[in-house]
């Protein structure tokens, strides 16, 4: 067997793997469970990217004046931090830090992108239940801000080292 064949294994095998599983194997340091869990994520980013944009263009048809309501504005907001998650997804892969900490940050960012997307495919469930809407929105917030915060401490490594001394 040649390590192509011994890939696609490993890929098939993280294919299958729920987010919340797949964010466990991120722990271990072996290179190709690292690489495997890397274009696992390419792969979920596509479908993720194609299915928010899809669920936001349904958003971004209804009129403005709509959009104004209480109820729009709520699923707005999940449709906006879907988006943002979304971003750090892609982000993380530039960090200046080890591939299992990237990818672990990737996985926690697909978590909340996939939660947010699953809230927007069934909107109709929460229509009268907005205040639901608007505290998850609020929860995807706050994750959001700590993989941010998380992130920033990695780039604040390439400008101050881990000594803490700024790099000229």
């Amino acid at each position: 067997m040649n390590n192509r064949d011994v890939s696609i294994q490993v890929d098939s095998f993280y294919e299958n793997l729920s987010l919340e599983e797949l964010k466990r194997c991120c722990f271990t340091d072996d290179k190709l469970v690292q690489s495997a869990i890397s274009r696992n994520i390419v792969d979920r980013i596509e479908k993720v990217s194609c299915e928010l944009t899809f669920l936001s263009g349904i958003l971004d048809d209804i009129p403005l004046f709509m959009l104004q309501t209480h109820v729009m504005m709520a699923f707005a907001a999940v449709s906006y931090q879907a988006k943002r998650g979304l971003k750090l997804v892609r982000e993380s892969v530039t960090l200046p830090a080890p591939r299992h900490v990237k990818n672990r940050m990737s996985v926690d960012n697909l978590i909340v992108v996939t939660n947010a997307i699953t809230m927007l495919r069934s909107a109709e469930l929460y229509l009268h239940r907005i205040e639901e809407v608007q505290e998850f929105a609020d929860e995807l917030d706050i994750a959001l801000l700590y993989i941010e915060f998380e992130q920033a401490a990695w780039l604040s490594q390439i400008e101050y080292g881990p000594t803490g001394s700024h790099r000229a």
